[in-house]
């Protein structure tokens, strides 16, 4: 049994064993206060033992947890593209043919909701609003007619006859005032801009206001002043676009080999081209077709954006946790040490740290699965593995304490 009586003499083979394997590494982890003893006979029966007691042990750096389950968190890389919430982008384009009278916000200004970006002056308009002009007296005619009539029938003046002619001719007309109202909001005019331009000043009735619907920033503006423009249902370009990038997609590519993995509620971790983590989330869904092309489905994560970090157009790389519920035996990669050709980890004892043989499986990050040799709840030494070593190496080659 090797015997360490002085810290002194472990952080001395702790500095040589650093030498030896410059690029062990161990990574950090919360560790519990576990005392170092009770844990006999959990390491082989005759294995060497390093004894140190627990002072001299954290300071060296030694640290020990408790083994427990966790998710085994297989990750898969995936090509991802960021795009506009389609909820959250508008395609603006004018629903009457006009002449653009003056521009009110150009690329690049945030607009809000029912703000107006942009004026025409509309022949279609006017004919509209002419239209309903007309339906409106009309209408107001035959009402009074009606109401005269039935004076006149109460009276016996005018005949039945007469009374329902009356009558038919203001449904008419009722009927032709709310097509002509139904054609002003189908120009997308609505009910407070109808009383707007019928009673705004001279040529106010061909003012057609192009307004955005949503909060956002103009990012595409294609009039300028006096331009004709073709509205939208005859095959107009849109004149303006808002979006809201404040919430975007992140549409990621899934082959079909790996659709079977991939599962909805998935944690997701968007990675540059440097592979330096930029934001995470998790599969909102998973489309359930294939494209014809590419023979893919689309996974997609909903992400907040509000400061900007995240760009529509932007090709990212998707680290989609692949694992699904299934849970192992994780411990850091450091924890594990080769003892005589053989895998083992440092386990408490009585006098200090012993060793026990074990196997192990998948490998994640810098974590590994441990298949058998270790429990759940079993205390190791998850840091400084590489200093009780190098004292197993130096009894081996003879060099034991006096």
């Amino acid at each position: 049994m090797t015997v360490l009586r002085t810290a002194s003499a472990i952080a001395l083979l702790a500095a040589l064993a650093a030498c030896g394997d410059g690029n062990s590494q161990e990574p950090e982890a919360e560790t519990e206060a576990i005392t170092v003893q009770g844990a006999k006979g959990d390491h082989e029966e005759g294995g060497d033992e390093v004894e140190i007691d627990q002072a001299d042990a954290a300071a060296l750096g030694i640290k020990v947890e408790r083994a427990s389950l966790s998710a085994l968190g297989q990750r898969t890389d995936l090509p991802a593209k960021i795009t506009f919430a389609a909820d959250r982008i508008a395609y603006l384009a004018p629903r009457v043919d006009g002449v653009v009278r003056s521009l009110e916000a150009t690329e690049g200004d945030f607009v809000e909701a029912g703000e107006v970006l942009a004026v025409l002056d509309s022949g279609r308009l006017a004919t509209l609003m002419a239209d309903y002009q007309g339906a409106r007296a009309a209408e107001r005619f035959a009402d009074s007619t009606l109401a005269r009539e039935r004076d006149l029938l109460a009276q016996g003046i005018t005949s039945q006859a007469e009374f329902a002619e009356a009558e038919q001719e203001a449904a008419m007309a009722d009927a032709r005032r709310e097509a002509a109202e139904t054609a002003l909001h189908a120009a997308g005019v609505d009910h407070d801009q109808i009383e707007t331009l019928r009673n705004g000043p001279d040529g106010a009735a061909g003012r057609y206001r192009i307004t955005s619907p949503i909060a956002g920033r103009v990012i595409e503006r294609t009039l300028s002043l006096g331009q004709s423009v073709q509205s939208g249902t005859e095959g107009g370009q849109p004149a303006f676009v808002i979006a809201d990038d404040s919430v975007v997609w992140a549409d990621v590519q899934v082959y079909a080999a790996d659709l079977g993995r991939i599962e909805q509620g998935a944690g997701v971790i968007l990675k540059d081209e440097n592979g330096g983590q930029i934001v995470t989330g998790e599969v909102a869904f998973v489309t359930p077709q294939l494209t014809e092309g590419s023979r893919t489905a689309t996974a997609r994560v909903i992400l907040p954006n509000e400061e900007g970090v995240l760009r529509p157009g932007q090709l990212l790389t998707a680290s989609i946790e692949t694992g699904g519920r299934q849970q192992a035996l994780m411990v850091p990669k450091a924890a594990v040490v080769i003892v005589e050709g053989r895998e083992a980890v440092f386990v408490p004892t009585d006098r200090g740290f012993g060793q026990t043989a074990v196997e192990t499986g998948r490998q994640v990050g810098d974590r590994v699965e441990i298949v058998s040799g270790l429990k759940p709840g079993q205390p190791f030494v998850s840091a400084g593995t590489f200093t009780l070593k190098a004292d197993l190496e130096k009894d081996t080659f003879g060099g034991d304490d006096d």
